[in-house]
């Protein structure tokens, strides 16, 4: 298979997850352990994800640039949410196969420090699509 076509396969697939999994949380959102805003952010991170293999495989990859940056700011929501919108919440770990519930504040502080990490991201991707247009 060509880069190109499996660039544009993987593409249609992810915004098909994204599509599919927002249909879900739509059709069941009791199943949901977040509010349902925080479940579809997720869903359109994979939608923008395939947008941005089909602009990078296509006549669209101008927008190339700018389709990441949207991926990495819907990528932020879960984890500023876990960080600071949740209520008091139980997440688990493991290592090396043993399993163990941190507290509270410890599941704060590594969903923080994602979104940090991500927001490290976010500004070296804008400062990269707002350069000087050429190949990639």
């Amino acid at each position: 298979m060509h880069a190109n076509s499996q660039g544009y396969s993987f593409g249609v697939v992810a915004i098909l997850a994204g599509l599919a999994t927002a249909t879900l949380i739509y059709l069941h959102p009791e199943q949901l352990r977040v509010p349902n805003w925080v479940a579809y952010s997720a869903c359109v991170a994979f939608v923008f994800a395939g947008w941005t293999l089909l602009a990078q495989t296509s006549s669209a990859r101008r927008y190339y640039r700018w389709m990441v940056v949207a991926l990495i700011g819907t990528m932020l929501v879960p984890p500023l949410w876990a960080a600071f919108g949740a209520s008091s919440q139980t997440c688990s770990a493991a290592i090396v196969g043993i399993v163990f519930f941190p507290s509270d504040v410890a599941c704060r502080v590594v969903w923080g420090v994602s979104a940090a990490i991500l927001f490290v991201f976010l500004f070296w991707t804008v400062r990269w699509a707002m350069g000087k247009p050429h190949a990639d």
